[in-house]
């Protein structure tokens, strides 16, 4: 029911008001395949936004995103590296033979415009340690059960849209971190 519905709301969307090829293509197979072929296409392409690297503050996301809307009234022509890494992915690459689109990045993205090849070792690495260490965790404290759930949604996202990047992601990590500091429940 679920998947009908959202199928169903995909042809809405879509402005065709039934099923087609064309939304298959557009909300499955795009969305979920093309932040990958996007981020190949900028890998081989030295000139691309991608080797500009951005030591960590891709990562950063959120928090430079504040600093960023806190200094722009001083016109210092500095930007978020998130807002750069928004900006040049929608700008539309042929994909293929026929296909032309953009992409929002992906977690690969944030994490090679970081450090390169390392910041995908690296940055896969600790995500991956910190969704083991929730999911641990997550049977005998609620706060790591949403942890879990948080990077779970991230790292299904990841495929299309960087999460680490957007304001939710650090705001529920930190909202996580600040009500772990109070106690709820009898056993907590």
């Amino acid at each position: 029911l679920i998947a009908g519905g959202l199928l169903l709301a995909a042809t809405i969307r879509y402005g065709t008001g039934e099923f087609s090829k064309g939304v298959i293509e557009h909300y499955v197979i795009n969305y979920h395949i093309i932040g990958f072929s996007f981020y190949d296409q900028h890998v081989l392409n030295h000139n691309s936004l991608l080797y500009e690297h951005s030591f960590g503050r891709s990562s950063a996301g959120f928090f430079e995103q504040i600093l960023d809307l806190i200094l722009r009234p001083l016109q210092l022509n500095w930007s978020a590296a998130s807002f750069e890494n928004r900006d040049y992915n929608m700008i539309p690459l042929r994909i293929g033979s026929n296909f032309e689109g953009n992409a929002f990045g992906t977690l690969l993205f944030t994490f090679y415009r970081d450090f390169s090849y390392m910041g995908v070792v690296l940055g896969g690495s600790l995500f991956g340690y910190f969704t083991c260490k929730a999911y641990l965790k997550s049977a005998i404290n609620w706060r790591f059960m949403a942890l879990l759930l948080l990077l779970l949604y991230s790292w299904f996202t990841g495929m299309m849209v960087s999460p680490i990047e957007q304001g939710y992601f650090w705001f529920s990590v930190v909202f996580l971190l600040v009500i772990s500091r109070f106690k709820v429940g009898k056993n907590e």
